[in-house]
């Protein structure tokens, strides 16, 4: 704390920066005027920053013309990790549709896994309802049996056993899928 107020090091030219997503929570010592001398919120990306984001992680991977509006409509309001987690699966759809590792992807692919990334954040999202854990159980469930049946056949053709699983669980149904990576 004296480091902050300036008292043990008035040479040093030292910033320190604070970030937290629970600003409320931060220590009342810390909070003090004179210690904290900007504070800056930042809101999620709104529709056109999202598209600037998708663009920035895509590179050269996206066709400069593609129409992203569908993407950034599904993505607008969520934090830059997912926005990134989507560019990043959509150039994994890409190269499983072309077999292509330097193959562009489309702003179908994109619009495609923002749904699907959409849906998974739900699962970290406190419900009121069942409708909504419910469906995005569904969803989950459904990838996670493709994921399952792909890795199968690929386990099949190269011979390996799987070396990673991953399995969840819909309550009411007792039914466990499960995922295995070659």
């Amino acid at each position: 704390m004296n480091q902050l107020d300036g008292i043990d090091g008035k040479s040093a030219k030292i910033m320190t920066i604070v970030t937290s997503n629970h600003a409320d929570r931060i220590n009342p010592a810390m909070r003090r005027p004179g210690r904290i001398d900007l504070v800056l919120e930042v809101q999620p990306p709104d529709e056109e920053t999202v598209g600037v984001m998708i663009r920035e992680f895509a590179g050269d991977m996206l066709d400069k013309k593609a129409d992203i509006s569908e993407a950034q409509k599904i993505l607008a309001g969520e934090v830059p990790a997912r926005v990134r987690e989507v560019v990043g699966r959509a150039r994994l759809e890409s190269l499983r549709r072309t077999g292509n590792l330097n193959s562009e992807f489309t702003a179908a692919d994109l619009a495609a896994v923002a749904k699907e990334v959409k849906a998974e954040s739900r699962l970290f999202q406190p419900h009121t309802g069942n409708e909504t854990l419910l469906a995005s159980r569904v969803v989950l469930a459904e990838a996670l049996h493709g994921a399952a049946d792909a890795l199968r056949e690929t386990a099949g053709k190269n011979g390996h056993a799987p070396t990673t699983a991953v399995a969840a669980s819909s309550p009411g149904n007792n039914r466990t899928v499960a995922a295995a990576r070659a």
